[in-house]
């Protein structure tokens, strides 16, 4: 099974996400949470369920889209990894 690392910048991604949407609605901040942790756990059996990412050369890199916000991973099928490298809402400039 595929291994999932979180980046520190993810994590950070996240909490931020959380903490924003929370000052409106906490109910809507924990179905977002569930959302992706639910989603990033199927990435363990199903690694290549993202699309690509446009705007990456590197074709390990991949993204799931939940809501408004886009979970950018790179999935490293020789290590059996995948790392989550940010979550970002899809309407703001991607650098990869």
């Amino acid at each position: 099974m595929v291994q999932i690392i979180w980046s520190e910048e993810a994590e950070n991604d996240l909490d931020d996400i959380i903490a924003y949407i929370s000052k409106s609605s906490l109910q809507y901040a924990h179905s977002f949470y569930e959302n992706v942790h639910e989603a990033i756990d199927n990435l363990k059996s199903f690694p290549k369920i993202g699309r690509r990412v446009p705007e990456s050369k590197n074709p390990k890199d991949r993204e799931l889209i939940i809501l408004k916000y886009r979970i950018i991973y790179r999935y490293i099928k020789e290590e059996e990894k995948i790392i989550i490298m940010m979550i970002i809402h899809g309407s703001r400039l991607l650098k990869i």
